[in-house]
């Protein structure tokens, strides 16, 4: 497949007009609404349908599928919004509130709340258990069109039709900030997967970042020869993606570039979502025909790995922006033919530097300059710390500034990795095994003759094993992204590069050096980075290293001491009424993964007990033990 749109599939959706699309978080399931007042739910590419949901009495205006694709909930030109179950494929609420078309709805991320704009000029608030409206938010002057939770499911931002940017604090329930206007109806929004960053697209046919630190606009792209349909930031918070009727361009940010794009003939374009392998899955509608298109983000800048691409004008036929130019391929390169700065300004791009705050990118710069100077950088970027902001600003991890940081420099990452697996001495363990990687997946069988020079043995190696120089590249990449974010004390961002990297010997890696670093772990470990941590400890539980299983049970073990009394307290605890306390609900909901994490952690210990034996099976035993008194 090329880099152009493809059409998966296109099929008679409905008996009439299909009005609205969403697709679902797993990218493989997708409901839409019509004007034949109906609800359909649909597998990503297959033609039937696997549900008709019946219930409305006037067309449907917008629908959404929850996070667990469990519930869909469609809001119709009546203003009622109704949900359905999709086990049962039964109505299971009725919402009438609005007192004209409802147009927009979305999902509270940990808690049963829905928000929901209407033609009316209302956003509302609907508590699904209590079946009723608690909230109304007044101050638009038009239609409310697009409606968004912050990940922290503390703001919600709406965007009207006649341009209209309003950010609302839930807990205050009252407006927070507003942004200044696109100069067309406002057609999507999106807030950064991890960083405080929001992005809106509109009808006048440009794409805006925003600030949430401080609220101001960080980039607008160039004006589009079509209006902006939807944009969103990808998986990783690296790029942000952007649709049009007749195109799809990739962009990053501050300062504002076009990487990539390619003609699309999709026309109107609904919904769009990239899944994990990087494809962009969009669903579009003429009249009652829905097509389904897959993009290849792997053929796009920045997302295509030292893919060549002409310098040139974008297709698509918007912006005035152009295509980077050719960059070397890194995985084809010599490594010591790459400068520090080249290096850096790459790292700089792929972690998006740009979203990490003013400050830090400063001192990003400030090392980069250091670097040409010759002077080595200094690291002096303390852990990330928790900072209370008024009534009306959510609480979230932020990275502190230069005054603020720890003096002592954080300990450099590589310095306490393994160096078995980037060269110097291959240090081994007590059974005579070198650690990472078994070296005789690698080394021709047979005893090397004394005839060969060093050069024939080096030049064979390479020859007959090129996937040890990817992995052993690869490696070296991921831990370079998982030292960045060591060096900002971002642990949330650290183990969120190691779980992406989807290496166990990265996972251990970094666990190792979080243990033997001076103070301890204990700072690294948060209810956060543990929902994090468990699954990947279920991977190396049932690795064939036995050091991989040791460190996996001693991280098992420390977590489990410092964090059971607060999950037992929080799973156990009885269902609030009354008020909305959304930090309660926020750490139920991560008191409960973790619970559910460490009950497969059990699981895994059994199968070490029964595959080990000696000291690990007794240590397993031991650990299982403990977990399941301190859960009971």
């Amino acid at each position: 497949m090329g880099k152009r749109p493809a059409r998966l599939q296109e099929f008679v959706a409905h008996s009439d007009t299909v009005n609205c699309a969403h697709i679902g978080a797993s990218s493989q399931l997708m409901a839409t609404g019509g004007e034949d007042k109906k609800v359909k739910v649909w597998a990503v590419g297959r033609p039937n349908e696997l549900l008709s949901l019946s219930g409305h009495t006037t067309p449907i205006e917008c629908v959404k599928l929850d996070s667990k694709e469990e519930i869909v909930v469609a809001g119709a030109a009546s203003g009622s919004l109704k949900l359905f179950d999709l086990e049962t494929a039964k109505a299971l609420r009725a919402f009438p509130g609005h007192r004209s078309n409802c147009l927009c709805v979305d999902y509270h991320p940990f808690s049963e709340y829905l928000i929901s704009g209407s033609m009316d000029t209302n956003m509302k608030l609907w508590d699904i258990k209590q079946k009723k409206c608690i909230q109304t938010y007044r101050g638009h002057t038009g239609a409310i069109r697009v409606v968004n939770f912050s990940p922290d499911g503390r703001w919600v931002c709406s965007g009207g039709e006649d341009g209209s940017l309003k950010l609302w604090d839930l807990t205050e329930g009252k407006l927070l900030y507003d942004f200044p206007p696109h100069t067309g109806a406002v057609t999507s929004i999106s807030f950064h997967p991890s960083e405080l960053l929001m992005s809106t697209s509109g009808a006048d046919k440009v794409v805006k970042v925003f600030d949430l630190e401080d609220f101001k606009t960080v980039a607008t792209t160039e004006q589009d020869a079509h209006p902006v349909l939807k944009a969103d930031f990808s998986p990783d918070g690296s790029s942000l993606i952007s649709a049009t009727a007749e195109s799809v361009k990739t962009w990053s940010w501050e300062p504002v570039r076009l990487h990539d794009g390619a003609d699309a003939q999709w026309g109107k374009l609904l919904d769009f979502a990239i899944d994990e392998h990087d494809k962009m899955i969009g669903v579009s509608a003429t009249q009652s025909f829905v097509g389904v298109w897959v993009t290849e983000l792997a053929h796009f800048k920045p997302f295509a790995a030292g893919g060549s691409q002409n310098e040139g004008e974008v297709g698509g036929g918007g912006g005035n922006g152009r295509v980077e130019g050719e960059k070397p391929n890194v995985g084809d390169m010599n490594v010591s033919n790459v400068s520090c700065e080249d290096e850096l300004a790459e790292t700089m791009h792929k972690l998006k530097m740009s979203a990490e705050g003013r400050q830090l990118r400063r001192e990003l710069h400030a090392a980069k300059d250091g670097m040409q100077a010759g002077r080595p950088p200094t690291g002096n970027a303390g852990p990330a710390q928790i900072v209370q902001r008024s009534a009306s600003q959510p609480i979230v991890e932020e990275k502190a500034g230069v005054a603020q940081r720890a003096q002592s420099a954080v300990p450099d990452l590589a310095q306490q990795l393994p160096p078995s697996r980037y060269g110097g001495e291959q240090r081994e363990d007590k059974s005579g095994k070198p650690k990472g990687l078994n070296i005789a997946d690698f080394v021709p069988g047979g005893e090397p003759t004394s005839l060969l020079s060093d050069n024939d043995i080096i030049k064979e190696l390479l020859e007959t094993h090129p996937a040890m120089m990817r992995i052993l590249t690869k490696r070296a990449s991921d831990l370079k992204v998982a030292k960045v974010f060591w060096q900002r004390g971002d642990m949330k961002g650290l183990f969120d590069s190691v779980k992406r990297s989807g290496d166990p010997a990265v996972t251990v890696d970094v666990l190792r050096a979080l243990i033997e670093r001076k103070g301890g772990a204990a700072g690294a470990f948060t209810l956060d980075t543990t929902m994090i941590i468990l699954p990947l400890l279920q991977k190396l539980f049932v690795s064939q290293y036995e050091e991989y299983v040791e460190l996996a049970m001693r991280v098992c073990s420390m977590l489990a001491k410092t964090f059971s009394s607060v999950i037992s307290e929080n799973v156990k605890a009885p269902p609030t009424s009354g008020l909305i306390d959304i930090s309660r609900e926020e750490r139920v909901k991560k008191c409960n993964e973790c619970f559910e994490q460490f009950l497969l952690c059990q699981e895994s210990l059994k199968a070490v007990e029964t595959k080990w034996g000696g000291r690990l099976q007794k240590e397993a035993r031991d650990l299982d033990g403990f977990i399941e008194r301190a859960f009971s």
